[in-house]
């Protein structure tokens, strides 16, 4: 059985004050405001994201230029990322 006015946890047990309680409580009445601003940051992260995205798209003067990487001196890993790489800027 919980003890009032306490955190128990297995054989751990901290009195918590009322004063402590109170704070609790408003802070717990902020959560769905923060949960709206989180979301409005979000979103308007998402649409400055793809603003960025469209404004490449757009841009057909940018290319990157594809330095070959002597392949045999990669180790496993680096040749799958390289492979990886061509492949999605030969997708262009």
């Amino acid at each position: 059985m919980d003890a009032p006015r306490a955190y128990v946890w297995w054989w751990y047990k901290q009195h918590i004050s009322r004063k402590e309680i109170e704070k609790m409580k408003k802070n717990m009445k902020k959560v769905p405001v923060i949960q709206l601003k989180k979301e409005i940051y979000h979103d308007h992260e998402i649409y400055e994201a793809e603003k960025i995205l469209q404004q490449i798209d757009q841009e057909e003067n940018l290319k990157i230029p594809i330095i070959p990487l002597p392949q045999q001196h990669l180790p496993w890993y680096k040749k799958i990322l390289h492979s990886i790489y061509h492949y999605f800027n030969s997708s262009r």
